[in-house]
This record gives structure tokens, C-alpha cells and sequence, in this order.
């Protein structure tokens, strides 16, 4: 498991089978939930508006290796909890809700979480399964995408061109973006309009003025970094616009979404124009952004070293394998390891993992902690640190026809359970 990276849904459907385990070995993949929706959509892609386009969703689907990767808890959740004084703004990494807090019989505590929704809808894609309520939901969102009028939202903005009658680059639309949202005086008023715009529950507001009202901050920024971060991306889009830096296709809309999850990650990949001159400007120092095919090309590479050398390492692409960057400066996924992990340096490269015999003795210590964890009160919007959780336990219901646990990409029946039946024979 190496650095965090998003990828919208272009970069994902780019890379091969291969290309992608190694993706999964190399780096945690964060699955942002709009990245679930567009795939969803393709259900309906179709000339025919009676029929399903499965095939095509069945086919990205399975190209989400559900091996060590997360589904991020979408951006609105995160944008209230930020209102409210929680803030993971810098944390790099996926930010999972529905997460239990819980005590284990030694007093240690931890949290247990459970699949998501997102995650059993992407496992019932691999299989080919939708739900009527998803096939629904594909028609809706089909609907919304075409429906974005762009065109409208420019006209509704340019008005701005009266105070600033010129904006020549990206570059300078962040830095108008940025004035315009740091004006003191304008504080309360892009408060109460953005609060508008999310439609919140009348007692979630009224805590989030109190809060505000407190007088403990001046600038929005200060009191609630991830939302003026999100609404930092929406200033700038509007304005991208009305200069004509951004076009009014409606998918522009869309892709602006993936955005919002940028602090959740090390790398964010796109092959998406937009994203290519967009996204730079969101990005932190400590945060890269990769070209979707410049990742597949360097994947490529891998492979090609890893066949290369396939006598000496008898790779099987069908068994469970670990995998480090190559040594080989100038791969792109070894100067992220670098970057990210700076003690790291290149030792072996290919390792096979020998299916392990089962431990019945093992197995029941692991079945007993999990089934006497105590359930402790937690509030969702509490803040914790890294350093205050002892174990991290991770509940998944998997299938014969699941993918496998180990990361293949092959069937579970086909993969670790036949390793299993053999090893118990």
C-alpha cells in the first residue's frame, strides 16, 4: 500500500487488468462516491431508453480492485462537519464514514467499520446486479448531467466583470477567487449564501451561525477550512466561466466534483482536459497531480520490467503477489514513493505470498475479538487523532463470485477460496 491517489473515472478505464493490479499494490486507491455515480450512469448509456448498457458497467466496475482501496465519504458530510469545527482538511488519506468506535476485552480501543453502501453496489455491478432503485438513480443522474446549463450560471455571474474587467490566465483566476472570497466585510454574506445553497436541516444552520457568531474567527478559512476550500473550487469555476477559461460543456460541472476530494489524497490522476488545467490550482506542494496516460505509461513500464525478469521471479498474475516500486528513478510511481515516504528506499521488488494454511487457533482468537467488541458512544463529528487508536478492524461479506480478497482482480471461487480448499486438504 503506497500513497493515496484519486483517479477519475478517464484515467481509471484507461489501464489494463494488469495495469490496475499493479495500480492496487502500489498506491491506495480513494474512490470518491461522484466516481460511483458516473459509473452507475453508463447503465443507461444506451440510444434505446428501455434498455441497460450492463456490459459497459460491469466492465468498469470490476476495474475497482476492492483490495485495500476506500470509498470517501462524500464531500456534503465533510462540509458540515468542517462548519461544525471538525476539519481533516490536511490528512492526505481517505476519509471513511460510518465508522464504529469500540473496546476490545483488553481495554484497547479502536474502530470497526463496515462496507459501505458504495462498496455493495460496486460488488453487485461486478456481478451484474442492479437494484430497480439503481437503475432509477442511472435515469436521474443521465438526466441531471445533460441538464446542467452552464450557459446560465455564466450569465448569472457576470456581473463580476464590472469589478474585475479582466482575468487573463488560471493563475489570475485564483488569485481573484481569492480576494474575492477574503474580504472581511463579505464574510457573513458568502456564509448565508453558501448555507443556502447546501439546504440544510434548520438546527444544523442555527449551530453553525452560533458558532460562527461566536466571534472567535474572522474569515471563513480560518473557521472552516474544508468548506471555504470546497467553496474556493465553486468561486473559481463560476468565474472560470464568465472569462471564457472554463467552456460550458455540462460535464465540466461534474468533473469539478472530483475536486472536492483532493485533500483526501497524495495524487490526483485525470486524462480530462479540464482537470489537467483545473486541478493543479488545488493541489497543495505536498500533493502531485499525474497525467492519466503518463500513469499508465509508467504501469506499463513496470510490467514490462516485471515479465522482463520473469524467469527469475516466476510472477503468476493469479496468485496473491506484494510488489514495491522498481529501482528505477525515473518511474514516476518510484518518485512518489520517495516523495511520500522518504525513509523508503528500493530493496526487493517482486514477492510472492505463499497462501497461508489455515490456523483454526488463529482464526477463532480473530473471530472471538471481533465478535466482544464493546460499542462505545461516539459522536461523528468528534475529532481524533492517529496516535489515539489502537486497531483498526474491517468488516467485508464477500461472495464465490466476488472479486477476491487478495487483490487478483479474479473471482474469490476461482483465486484464495481454491487456494483454502486446498490447503485444507
Amino acid at each position: 500500500m503506497g500513497p493515496t491517489i484519486i483517479l477519475d473515472k478517464s484515467s481509471l478505464q484507461a489501464l489494463s487488468k494488469k495495469e490496475l493490479i499493479l495500480l492496487n499494490k502500489l498506491y491506495l486507491v480513494n474512490i470518491p462516491p461522484v466516481l460511483t455515480l458516473e459509473i452507475l450512469a453508463d447503465l443507461k448509456k444506451t440510444n434505446d431508453p428501455s434498455a441497460l448498457n450492463e456490459k459497459t458497467v460491469i466492465e468498469i466496475a470490476n476495474k475497482l480492485i476492492q483490495k485495500d482501496n476506500a470509498v470517501n465519504a462524500h464531500y456534503l458530510n465533510l462540509v458540515i462537519s468542517s462548519l461544525m469545527g471538525v476539519d481533516y482538511i490536511d490528512s492526505r488519506k481517505p476519509h471513511i464514514g460510518g465508522a464504529k468506535k469500540v473496546k476490545d476485552k483488553n481495554g484497547k480501543v479502536g474502530f470497526h467499520i463496515v462496507e459501505t453502501p458504495e462498496q455493495i453496489a460496486i460488488k453487485n455491478w461486478q456481478r451484474g446486479e442492479f437494484t430497480e432503485a439503481e437503475k432509477v438513480l442511472a435515469t436521474q443522474w443521465r438526466k441531471y448531467s445533460k441538464g446542467i446549463d452552464l450557459l446560465e450560471l455564466k450569465k448569472h455571474w457576470s456581473s463580476i466583470k464590472t469589478i474585475y474587467p479582466e482575468c487573463k490566465d488560471f493563475n489570475n483566476l485564483l488569485d481573484i477567487s481569492d480576494f474575492w472570497l477574503s474580504n472581511p466585510s463579505m464574510q457573513s454574506q458568502l456564509l448565508f449564501a453558501m448555507l443556502e445553497e447546501l439546504r440544510l436541516e434548520q438546527h444544523l444552520a442555527s449551530s453553525i451561525f452560533y458558532r460562527w457568531e461566536s466571534g472567535e474567527f474572522n474569515l471563513l478559512k480560518d473557521f472552516a477550512p474544508y468548506f471555504n476550500f470546497v467553496t474556493k473550487i465553486d468561486t473559481a469555476f463560476r468565474l472560470g466561466l464568465v472569462y471564457d477559461l472554463i467552456t460550458t460543456r455540462p460535464t465540466n460541472r461534474i468533473d469539478c466534483e472530483y475536486l472536492y476530494y483532493a485533500p483526501f489524497c497524495n495524487v490526483f490522476s485525470s486524462r480530462d482536459n479540464f482537470h489537467k488545467s483545473f486541478a493543479p490550482l488545488f493541489l497543495s506542494d505536498d500533493q502531485t497531480f499525474i497525467d492519466g496516460d503518463e500513469l499508465k505509461k509508467d504501469l506499463k513500464l513496470i510490467i514490462e520490467m516485471l515479465e522482463k525478469e520473469d524467469s527469475e521471479l516466476n510472477i503468476d498474475w493469479n496468485v496473491q503477489f506484494s510488489l514495491e516500486p522498481p529501482n528505477n528513478e525515473d518511474s514516476l510511481t518510484y518518485q512518489m514513493w520517495k516523495k511520500y515516504f522518504p525513509s523508503w528506499s528500493p530493496g526487493w521488488f517482486y514477492r510472492k505470498s505463499d497462501y497461508p494454511k489455515n490456523d483454526k487457533k488463529v482464526s477463532q482468537e480473530l473471530n472471538e475479538k471481533v465478535n466482544t467488541l464493546e460499542e462505545l458512544e461516539f459522536d461523528p463529528l468528534e475529532k481524533f487523532n492517529d496516535d489515539e487508536i489502537d486497531f483498526i478492524t474491517i468488516e467485508r461479506q464477500i461472495s464465490l463470485e466476488d472479486q477476491c480478497v487478495c487483490g487478483s482482480g479474479n473471482k474469490f471461487k476461482d483465486c484464495c477460496y481454491k487456494e483454502g480448499m486446498k490447503a485444507d486438504a
